[in-house]
């Protein structure tokens, strides 16, 4: 017979891990919606300086620093999206150890006790 607080305690852990990966996400979301609109606002900036007609030395300046700008910018964006993209395999990993974890309480003998505890360490890095 399965014992439901075994049950429980053991999946415990990897569902407070799902929560905070959905807590990281909901950040690294807010930064990269917030890089991407100032890189909107930066674009506009250039176009605005290109359409005048007389252009002074310090509008060809700021064109060229508002370019470097949005390239750490577009850098940073690239580091987000890559950050974001491991903890949704980290997610995924989480759930498959709730999985393991699972089958094992449940006695289906799948062999996959090892497996679980890998898993969940990847999860975690």
């Amino acid at each position: 017979m399965i014992n439901t607080s075994t049950l429980i305690s053991q999946m415990l852990a990897p569902s407070v891990a799902i929560s905070a990966f959905g807590l990281l996400l909901l950040s690294m979301n807010n930064r990269f919606f917030t890089i991407t609109g100032r890189i909107r606002s930066l674009n506009a900036e250039i176009r605005d300086l290109n359409r005048l007609e007389n252009r002074t030395k310090f509008d060809n300046r700021r064109i060229q620093v508002v370019k470097d700008q949005v390239g750490l910018m577009l850098k940073r964006c690239n580091i987000i999206k890559n950050a974001v993209f491991f903890l949704y395999m980290g997610m995924g990993c989480t759930v498959l150890t709730v999985l393991m974890i699972a089958s094992d309480i449940l006695d289906l003998n799948l062999g996959i006790e090892v497996l679980a505890i890998k898993c969940f360490v990847i999860a975690l890095f």
